[in-house]
């Protein structure tokens, strides 16, 4: 839990890295959302997860 607390208190002093990492990960996640689309349209089954 202490761990958690520190990272929260460095990134409370740094705006800018939070807002990278916003940036970073929200892409990824839409990148993502994409992708399964995409391979829900071509019949991929893997992209279910089975």
């Amino acid at each position: 839990m202490n761990a958690l607390i520190s990272v929260m208190s460095m990134l409370a002093h740094t705006p800018y890295l939070v807002a990278v990492l916003v940036v970073t990960f929200g892409l990824l996640g839409v990148e993502a959302w994409i992708v399964r689309g995409q391979a829900r349209s071509h019949g991929d089954r893997s992209a279910e997860g089975r």
